[in-house]
């Protein structure tokens, strides 16, 4: 994570990202820890468990069964054909360029086969699926991106007012980045581990308590425990606990923890023998069998390497009891692990914004509308067009990518600025511009300049000078 390309990747990741670097996980586990949406859920997890009465159940279990609560009734899930409605879509030939052919048709290869695998048993209808089927042969894919639960929450606007009690839209990244950090926020001691099981179309939050207990949260609006495990594949119509678990995540092919990463195809594993041991025993217990794709993964030889640099950091948080804990304990962290929790975060108090620039020149719509934009005047009437000035972070220290600012057609002053740097490099070469894009933020006001053209981000103007002391700057030759 130490490179600039590191960072850049945990900025805005999306499907594809998380399927070469499936440890971003632990960025947007770690971020959302520095939230207060996160712990103003977790205040109203404990009240409950507070208030409960009856019923039986231990804390920890009423705990976790309140988190997957909260998760159903706070946020919407969207389908993979709404995803592409509201977000739009990848083009996988611009994927394939940025991150490689290979992986990239490898995890399309797998979500293909899972989609066709759900079709076939009658668990998705065909109508369900078949469009997203067809888009992948068109060479797009529904626009899957993941970040910071303060983003996920103001995605809700996006919905219109019909559905004002909604919180949030997720997927099923988003809901086990923010599961795990509610897990992580219940009194320390009572939870052992929060670990993902995943696969290219699908990540699931697998767990136990400090007694031993494990808890599978398959996604929002379903959580077993190994008595409720045990009644579903009982009322199965056929098979046994590994054809229940291939209906629900037959593609599995990682575990990530704390550590990092198992990839059960390869061996590759920074997590040490004796917590994968662990995660064996556990899963073995919950599932009643030895999976047979954690079967097949114990059976090859491992490639070890080094921990994920947030490993540590993660240990600490598991049980913080508090935001400003949280951040004090970020604060003590290994510089590269606490710089990646600042930037899945958007803080723009990294000591290095050019990532922020990289992940942005990336952005899939703003790189469109670039390429059909003919002078600046054009991008200033975007900038222009906007309604709302508001950061979607509630901060004007945390920054928006372009593409963001353009689907919530609001931002602040930086959030602009970023996304009208962007358009000037895209439009630029076919404008006969010349020179570098750099922008300055100040105190109240940001600017954008190319050549001898000096523009005021916020207001989409034209001026002769910055007018106030600049705090940041960044941009440079591509």
């Amino acid at each position: 994570m130490a490179s600039k390309q590191g960072f850049k990747t945990l900025v805005a990741p999306n499907i594809f990202d998380a399927y070469v670097n499936p440890n971003l996980l632990l960025y947007l586990v770690a971020s959302n820890l520095l939230s207060a949406s996160t712990w103003e859920f977790a205040e109203k997890i404990r009240a409950r468990v507070a208030n409960a009465n009856g019923g039986g159940a231990r804390p920890i279990r009423r705990s976790i069964e309140e988190i997957q609560k909260v998760l159903d009734r706070s946020f919407r899930h969207l389908h993979v054909t709404q995803v592409a409605e509201l977000y739009g879509e990848l083009d996988l030939a611009a994927e394939r360029a940025r991150l490689g052919p290979a992986c990239v048709d490898l995890a399309l290869g797998q979500i293909l086969s899972t989609f066709e695998a759900r079709i076939r048993s009658g668990a998705i209808p065909a109508a369900g699926l078949q469009p997203a089927i067809d888009r992948m042969a068109a060479s797009r894919f529904p626009a899957y991106s993941y970040g910071n639960i303060d983003l996920i929450r103001a995605k809700r606007t996006l919905l219109g007012s019909s559905h004002a009690s909604v919180r949030g839209v997720t997927s099923c990244v988003d809901e086990t980045a923010i599961f795990a950090a509610l897990a992580m926020t219940l009194q320390k001691g009572s939870v052992a581990n929060v670990i993902a099981l995943s696969s290219p179309s699908h990540t699931s939050a697998f767990g136990w308590t400090s007694e031993g207990e494990p808890w599978w949260f398959y996604g929002k609006n379903r959580i077993y425990f190994a008595d409720g495990w045990r009644t579903a594949v009982s009322q199965a119509q056929e098979g046994g606990a590994q054809e229940v678990f291939d209906a629900c995540l037959g593609d599995l092919n990682r575990i990530t923890s704390v550590a990092g990463t198992f990839d059960l195809e390869t061996g590759q594993t920074s997590l040490p023998d004796a917590h994968i041991d662990e995660i064996a025993t556990q899963m073995d217990a919950f599932f009643g069998v030895r999976l047979r794709q954690l079967d097949a993964a114990l059976s090859r030889p491992r490639l070890s390497c080094a921990e994920d640099p947030l490993a540590d950091c993660l240990r600490e948080l598991l049980g913080a009891p508090s935001l400003d804990a949280a951040e004090e304990i970020l604060a003590a962290a290994d510089d590269e692990a606490s710089q990646g929790v600042l930037y899945a975060y958007r803080s723009l108090l990294v000591k290095d914004l050019h990532p922020y620039l990289e992940a942005a020149r990336e952005q899939p719509k703003c790189r469109q509308l670039g390429l059909i934009l003919s002078s600046p005047a054009d991008a200033l009437s975007v900038i222009a067009s906007m309604d709302g000035a508001a950061s979607i972070f509630g901060s004007r220290d945390r920054i928006a990518m372009p593409d963001e600012t353009l689907l919530f057609r609001a931002g602040t002053d930086r959030d602009k600025a970023l996304l009208l740097h962007v358009l000037l490099e895209h439009l630029a070469p076919r404008a006969g511009m010349s020179g570098a894009v750099e922008t300055a933020f100040g105190a109240t006001r940001s600017f954008v300049r190319i050549g001898e053209c000096l523009f005021d981000a916020g207001a989409g103007k034209p001026v002769s000078e910055t007018s106030e002391p600049i705090l940041f700057r960044f941009g440079g030759e591509l």
